[in-house]
């Protein structure tokens, strides 16, 4: 199907559009530089929709085997991707646990023998037994795969049942899962963005290529309007991974700062790398274009598969564009396509999608946090408690005290606390909007990231090149995003760094937002995330006191570290 009327450029002639469509499409489509052995391919034809693209999908494994796969993107560093993961670790692995001799103990019997590889274990005599046993087992072929699941049966009876009688729901029976490898990071933001019925995983920053050639080729896209300008881009994106590489060197003068002021509190000097590893790319991550690549696993109902693509396609960038394509082409191969039957925007959600108004958060200073409507009384919720035997006849206070300390770690307030929603604007840097984004549960929305409302700032103790490295990028952003004022959102949050200010709304119901406010406060939370999170606490304490009692958040100001044990309290090094 083409897209190409999709694309949002206006001001831009149809002959670009569809060079910088056809570049896109390229880069998506792109054959990933890597190649497996046959007996790789044996093990990865089955459950991967293909070897050796951008964009697969998982299939037939085991729903557990899929999510612990899914998960490892967050620490993914294989160079060969999940795919990778899979056939070097995860299948050893678990064929391992079918060898007599391997069984108590899998990994101890694997690094004994140096398997480090799929090949290596299969050189094992055991290990080759198993393996064939698994390919008898678990093996079939992609192509009858193919023919089966998409056959006219099927197809007829998804076309009678979700679209001639509207039974969409009949999606929610079934689960998709997307991989998206070498994808940039705004991209990957615009599949978050659909929370609705998917879960996603991420790849952390952390993992970043510093080499500062793993970005999505929009350099070659503004060449095709104005090669001077691509030129400026060019060299602000080599400015961002230059000053990220320097300033993220493990001997440089970040790391040595922060050693020599928290080195005194671990014993464990590992542990202590760790947190000055974290730290730095947590804070330097607000230097990275948001061009700059990476990969991220999407979990997603049948229902809501749909409306993924539909995201895509309404995001109107040609790296979007491209995206919803392949994800398409990948999905008919098992006929997972069957059930994106509503995908096409119509004019009217075309005409209403788009991003928040920036003039609406002049008002905010980033990591501020304020009601954006009259907010209820949290009251309603202990009158619906009170119908309630063990609640029956007693004060909102001593209802308040019981519900705070009769529940787990991991338990939610009682779900009667969901009939009441608040919502909440406030600004930080879109690095860690999309941390907040990914971990809330609710309806979210943003600005565009531009250079308008100002650039992230480091507000614990660090030493003076933090301050100047920040202030030249916001620099040079501020001078692109004005060059770029006439052009559409997409092609700004392409070129400029993720340390740009945007503002947010969330709406969620208070069960929701003490739940999300205990888990973003602990001490292993990114500083600014965490600063967004005792906000949202502040004012729902403001407007009832009894949410003092019923939080269990973690008031402590800052930490120095957001990983690392043991957690230390700013305040108490100063």
């Amino acid at each position: 199907m083409d897209f190409s009327n999709f694309l949002i450029w206006p001001g831009r002639g149809p002959g670009i559009k569809k060079e910088a469509l056809a570049l896109a499409e390229d880069f998506v489509n792109r054959p990933m530089g890597f190649s497996f052995s046959e007996i790789e391919k044996r093990a990865l034809r089955p459950f991967f929709t293909n070897p050796d693209r951008c964009i697969y999908l998982i299939h037939t494994l085991p729903e557990a085997v899929t999510a612990r796969l899914e998960a490892r993107f967050s620490r993914m560093n294989n160079p060969r991707g999940l795919r990778g993961v899979f056939v070097d670790s995860c299948l050893p692995e678990l064929l391992a646990l079918c060898i007599p001799e391997a069984k108590t103990d899998p990994k101890a019997w694997l690094d004994n023998r140096g398997v480090k590889s799929l090949d290596r274990f299969c050189e094992d005599p055991l290990g080759k037994i198993a393996f064939e046993e698994f390919c008898r087992n678990f093996c079939c072929d992609p192509k009858y795969l193919e023919e089966f699941s998409s056959s006219e049966t099927t197809n007829q009876f998804f076309g009678n049942w979700i679209e001639r009688f509207g039974h969409g729901s009949i999606g929610r029976m079934a689960k998709i899962a997307i991989c998206c490898e070498g994808v940039s990071l705004m991209a990957a933001k615009a599949l978050e963005e659909p929370r609705a019925g998917a879960g996603f995983m991420e790849l952390s920053t952390r993992y970043v290529n510093l080499s500062g050639a793993e970005v999505y080729p929009i350099v070659d896209i503004v060449k095709l309007f104005s090669p001077a300008l691509a030129e400026r881009v060019n060299m602000m994106i080599d400015s961002d991974f230059e000053l990220y590489r320097k300033l993220s060197d493990p001997k440089g003068v970040f790391a040595r700062f922060l050693e020599e002021r928290y080195g005194r509190h671990f014993k464990d000097k590992s542990q202590l790398r760790t947190a000055i590893n974290g730290e730095i790319c947590d804070v330097l991550g607000n230097l990275l274009p948001g061009a700059t690549l990476t990969s991220l696993g999407v979990s997603v109902m049948g229902e809501a598969f749909g409306s993924l693509i539909k995201h895509l396609l309404l995001h109107g960038t040609p790296e979007t564009i491209a995206l919803a394509s392949a994800i398409l082409a990948e999905s008919e191969k098992i006929g997972s396509n069957q059930l994106a039957r509503h995908f096409v925007p119509s004019e009217k959600e075309r005409e209403f999608w788009g991003f928040l108004e920036p003039e609406n958060f002049r008002d905010l200073k980033a990591g501020g946090v304020v009601f954006a409507s009259q907010h209820s009384s949290i009251a309603p919720a202990f009158d619906l408690l009170r119908l309630k035997p063990r609640f029956s006849g007693r004060s909102d206070t001593e209802i308040a005290t019981m519900i705070r300390f009769d529940r787990g770690d991991t338990d939610k307030l009682p779900p009667e606390f969901e009939a009441i929603s608040v919502a909440f604007r406030f600004i930080m840097s879109r690095r860690g909007e999309r941390d907040i984004q990914r971990h809330v549960f609710a309806s979210h929305e943003r600005t565009a990231m531009s250079a308008s409302l100002g650039f992230y700032r480091y507000d614990k103790p660090h030493p003076q090149e933090i301050d100047e490295a920040f202030d030249r990028t916001a620099k040079l952003n501020l001078v692109l995003n004005e060059l770029l004022s006439s052009d559409p959102d997409w092609l700004q949050e392409q070129i400029l760094s993720l340390g740009n200010l945007v503002g947010c709304t969330i709406v969620m119901n208070l069960r929701e937002a003490e739940f999300i406010s205990h888990q973003r406060t602990k001490s292993g939370v990114n500083h600014e995330v965490r600063q967004i999170a005792l906000g949202i606490d502040r004012e729902l304490a403001a407007a009832d006191p009894l949410w003092t009692t019923l939080s269990r958040i973690n008031r402590t100001p800052g930490y120095a570290f957001a990983r690392g044990n043991p957690p230390i309290p700013i305040f108490k090094t100063e």
